[in-house]
């Protein structure tokens, strides 16, 4: 006879365990990729206006320029 099984993350069975683990693990590793990959870009992000920041306050245009630049480096 078959054993018909509906698994849950309640089954204690071996085999189901290790599935349930595997499966967790596989979505916690592309979870992590994706991090990182957000991570580099938002230093990538703040290096750029850092460096837009300072470009615009050598602009001759007195506090307007330093104004400014100080917006860009705190835009989210």
């Amino acid at each position: 006879m078959t054993d018909i099984h509906s698994c849950s993350y309640y089954c204690d069975r071996p085999e189901c365990t290790k599935a349930q683990r595997d499966e967790l693990r596989a979505k916690y590793s592309a979870l992590l990729d994706d991090y990182e990959k957000m991570a580099n870009q938002a230093i990538f992000n703040n290096d750029f206006k850092h460096r837009l920041a300072e470009a615009i306050e050598k602009m001759p245009f007195g506090d307007t320029a330093a104004s400014f630049a100080a917006f860009v480096r705190d835009f989210k």
